[in-house]
């Protein structure tokens, strides 16, 4: 490591925490970054404001990250997170209880993902990079679970390493009341220790961090100034510091909280508008984390997967099991599908940006429609700004979009680009063919792999008894689903005959508006049957390894879409041995066999008869779901499904020179 000089890069990230805890805090970071003032915040998704502030940082164009809060605010129910009355522990609780052990793992990564999830969901991005409010996600329990989420579930590798120097070697001020000496010297060892954990999952972070002893009335701008100079660069990048503020206007509403209130929030927001601070970070360029470059380049080439990446939807799924197989090919990198009606040149700009910064080789986008539409306005419109690209062809794309003819030209402008496309069955790549497939088209179908390291239970989760049927019945909530059809079709028997039944319909709200019919729908069958009420429910889903764990004790698994690619989820319970029942589409038929392994029914009329038939001849169902687990795990084994996506990977970066410089 070298004293930095003048010749040398000189970035400074300022970073705006809590943004989205109230409007007052928000207002002022926002005048903040188009002051230039700031150059980043980090995104409170559990906050007061969090939905609106993440709309107008969109709008503003600031760049955003998470700001894991583990600490404050409500609590799961039935939560070791949870306080007893329904409110996280706070920042000393929740310290003492992880020191305690007195945490549970499933719960702490629950809560990361759901965060992560919230944080898709209010921006349309993933995080630029990753802090803790109250500094949690440097506690060595936090860190071990943080760190893989980020990087094998959504592609982050950027983290904030809230150690200053100087706590580690005891020469910070004095404690005050805006600086807690003792936390944030068990703060620094923290994060000092986390950096391996860190490290081994490959993420990394600026040079050096501010802010922990610059904290409201100790923000100054001389002081800054003489911390900045002593900056030290570890290689070619140059120098890059963070320095973490907690600026904005401060609240007058007594129910806010001291720290919001505070005038210290003002004064921080004073100096970094001051002449002198401009004085102080002079010859430093403002930059972000999404500017932030990796500490060392590989010579491997790095591939963007573009998907849907909420967590128990059958696309997310299958984003991370194509990562998991290129992963010993390339360096993998994730973006999120943007929101249907986003603005496509906002898109276009993102997803440019991104291959830029992280010297992209290849994309490959989950769904010819969606996927392929911004690909081919980003990497094929402009001859500066080419990227090779593959596709997979979903259910959707192949069964729906194909039939709207302004969708119907998209894909085959984007087919047209596309390097490669793979498709889930023969069947997808026959309704496609009208559209002229690239040259390198693979039927390549899901592979099967049940092995979880989970000991989750939904039965228990639920508090079900011995005597309750468990009937899975997982969709993310939109119409093509045939959620609420199914549930009209079996309220009736569920309430008069099959009384120890429990249906669970598992997955995310994709569709709002098409979410509040089914809560809607539930309250009225219960309201109707009263016997039903908790034995109709919706549930948000369950990471991928709680769900295979779940299947064990599963007596049935329901599926009802309009149409399927290939279920994924089906064909698990398929080959876990659980009996299936669906509805007859292209997709499901290519999996199950009507009275050989599982039952179909073609209409909903038809369902209540079906489902009957799978409790009344049990003895039927039950070899029916043992022939299907034999044929299953022979057609579907994972390891074909890793050796040919690798094999077409290989293909296609064959085909690519890769740039020099």
């Amino acid at each position: 490591m070298q004293q930095m000089t003048r010749k040398e890069s000189r970035q400074l990230i300022i970073n705006a925490d809590d943004l989205g805890i109230c409007p007052e805090r928000d207002a002022g970071i926002f005048k903040l970054f188009e002051q230039n003032a700031i150059s980043s915040a980090t995104l409170l998704v559990n906050g007061e404001n969090a939905g609106t502030a993440a709309r107008q940082a969109i709008d503003l164009g600031l760049p955003l990250g998470l700001h894991l809060n583990l600490t404050e605010g409500p609590a799961p129910m039935r939560s070791s997170l949870n306080d007893g009355q329904g409110r996280l522990r706070g920042k000393k609780g929740l310290w003492a209880a992880l020191a305690r052990k007195a945490l549970s793992a499933d719960d702490l990564t629950a809560a990361i993902r759901a965060q992560f999830d919230r944080f898709i969901a209010l921006t349309g991005e993933l995080p630029s990079h990753v802090d803790g409010h109250h500094h949690i996600h440097v506690a060595p329990q936090i860190a071990a679970l943080l760190a893989p989420i980020m990087a094998k579930e959504y592609g982050i590798y950027c983290i904030r390493i809230p150690c200053e120097r100087t706590l580690l070697r005891d020469k910070a001020p004095s404690a005050d009341e805006d600086f807690e000496a003792a936390f944030q010297r068990q703060v620094a060892h923290s994060a000092e220790s986390a950096r391996a954990i860190f490290a081994a999952e490959g993420l990394y972070s600026t040079d050096a961090f501010l802010g922990q002893t610059f904290m409201g009335r100790h923000l100054q701008a001389d002081a800054v100034a003489t911390a900045l100079a002593g900056a030290q660069t570890c290689g070619q990048r140059g120098v890059w510091v963070e320095l973490m503020v907690h600026p904005g206007i401060p609240a007058t509403d007594p129910a806010r909280g001291a720290f919001c209130r505070s005038p210290d929030r003002a004064h921080e927001m004073a100096v970094l508008q001051s002449p002198q601070w401009q004085r102080a970070i002079a010859g430093w360029q403002l930059a972000s984390f999404r500017d932030l470059p990796r500490p060392e380049e590989n010579k491997r080439p790095t591939v963007l997967i573009y998907s849907k990446l909420t967590p128990a939807t059958g696309n997310a799924e299958t984003a991370r099991r194509y990562a998991a197989a290129w992963s010993t090919e390339a360096n993998i990198r994730f973006r999120p599908l943007p929101p249907e009606g986003a603005p496509l040149a906002v898109e276009q700009k993102r997803l440019r940006e991104l291959a830029n910064r992280e010297h992209l080789d290849l994309a490959f986008g989950i769904h010819i429609y969606r996927a392929g539409l911004p690909l081919t306005l980003a990497f094929a419109s402009d001859d500066r700004h080419r990227l090779s690209f593959g596709l997979l062809a979903s259910g959707t794309d192949a069964n729906a979009d194909i039939e709207i003819p302004q969708h119907r030209q998209a894909m085959l402008e984007s087919l047209r680009h596309a390097r490669f496309l793979i498709c889930l069955t023969e069947d997808l790549r026959h309704r496609l063919q009208d559209l002229a497939l690239p040259e390198d088209t693979t039927v390549q179908p899901h592979g099967i792999d049940l092995r979880t390291g989970s000991n989750y239970s939904l039965r228990s989760a639920l508090q079900l008894g011995r005597e309750n049927r468990l009937i899975l019945f997982p969709a993310s909530l939109r119409r093509i689903k045939g959620i609420l059809p199914a549930i009209e079709a079996l309220a009736e028997p569920l309430a008069n005959r099959w009384t120890t039944h429990v249906l669970i319909i598992l997955g995310p709200a994709l569709e709002p508006s098409y979410a509040e019919e089914l809560h809607r729908c539930i309250k009225a069958q219960c309201a109707r049957y009263p016997n039903l009420a908790g034995r109709l429910r919706l549930h948000p889903g369950l990471p991928h390894a709680d769900y295979l764990a779940t299947l064990s004790e599963a007596d049935l698994v329901l599926n009802a879409s309009d149409h399927e690619g290939l279920s994924h989820t089906l064909a698990e319970a398929m080959a876990a041995g659980v009996p299936v029942l669906a509805r007859a589409n292209a997709g499901n038929c290519a999996l199950v066999r009507h009275g050989e392994t599982g039952r179909l029914f073609s209409s909903f009329p038809e369902l209540p008869g079906a489902y009957a038939a799978c409790f009344d001849a049990q003895e039927d169902t039950a070899r029916m779901a043992r022939q299907a687990q034999t044929e299953i795990t022979r057609r579907f084994p994972a390891k074909a499904e890793k050796n040919a996506l690798r094999a077409v990977l290989r293909r296609a970066l064959k085909k690519i020179a890769r740039p020099s410089g």
